[in-house]
């Protein structure tokens, strides 16, 4: 009887502690993945198109890196307006004078941003190559995700 017993507890300790280990796997698993989803600012990969002329308005895609889905967050509209979840703006606000940027459409599982790009009838650039024109027509840009700045990346203004 006492065999038993002792063999009963035996098993019970080996049971608890693999109960611990899991819980502390799965546990130190989750708080991994969750870090590292919190840690990665927003990116962008690239526009396209990355240039527009003074007086016009163009439509641009700026896109994520292609492994990084939920990037822009869910596939949604946004007005663009500030407070929103989800922005594009000029890094420079003094730039805000020569790009008006329209609402936002997030689509291809977070991963693109399709808006319209209006260029005010700002000085002409002497160029119609963008590595031709000074640094007062490139235009870097942000997106913001919840107040989170990505990478910054330019818009061309050229002739």
């Amino acid at each position: 009887m006492e065999m038993k017993s002792l063999k009963e507890g035996l098993t019970y300790r080996k049971e608890a502690a693999m109960k611990k280990i899991f819980s502390s796997f799965f546990l130190a698993l989750f708080l991994l993945t969750a870090s590292k989803s919190q840690a990665q600012a927003p990116a962008i990969s690239y526009l396209i198109p990355d240039i527009g002329s003074p007086a016009t308005s163009t439509y641009i895609e700026i896109i994520a890196p292609y492994n990084r889905r939920g990037t822009y967050g869910p596939d949604s509209v946004y007005a663009n307006n500030p407070g929103d979840a989800v922005r594009v703006i000029c890094s420079n606000p003094s730039d805000s004078l020569k790009l008006t940027w329209g609402p936002i459409i997030v689509s291809w599982q977070g991963r693109v941003i399709s808006t319209q790009v209006m260029v005010s009838a700002c000085p002409v650039p002497s160029s119609t190559i963008w590595s031709q024109v000074g640094p007062e027509f490139s235009i870097p840009l942000n997106v913001i995700i919840n107040g989170v700045a990505s990478n910054s990346d330019t818009f061309f203004i050229v002739q």
